[in-house]
């Protein structure tokens, strides 16, 4: 099972206690980790070429002003995720999490690896960057 759709059959049973099973809870947990990857990537990749002041290339300062640009490239992005997990490849990915019979702290520290020690990374590539962690 790729981290995607762990991430995915997680977040989609994650409330399944108060009956809350929802593709859309699901599918916006894969996009905040996918936007994670990308953004841990780009934080290696100016790292290894030096790039510290990334305000050379994009405006996201206090103005907003790039807010349209995030949006253009985010829904997209959002749309072809519901494509992607649809109600049948939906279906087939819970079925196999299922199978699978994890216990409580493998899927814990696999959410751990896949989703926020990649945004703690993104954090800590940042703040190298704006200069306020040195190295």
């Amino acid at each position: 099972m790729n981290p995607y759709n762990f991430i995915f059959s997680f977040f989609y049973f994650f409330g399944s206690a108060k009956a809350n099973k929802s593709r859309f809870n699901a599918i916006m947990h894969v996009f905040f980790t996918f936007s994670m990857h990308i953004g841990f990537l780009e934080g290696i990749f100016m790292d290894i070429y030096g790039i510290r002041d990334f305000s050379k290339y994009t405006d996201f300062g206090s103005s907003n002003a790039n807010k349209g640009f995030l949006l253009i490239t985010s829904l997209p992005i959002i749309i072809v995720l519901f494509f992607i997990y649809n109600k049948t490849y939906c279906n087939k990915i819970i079925k196999e999490y299922q199978a699978k019979k994890y216990t409580k702290p493998q899927k814990y520290i696999r959410v751990f690896s896949y989703t926020i020690l990649p945004t703690i990374l993104v954090i800590v590539f940042a703040l190298i960057r704006q200069g306020i962690i040195k190295f």
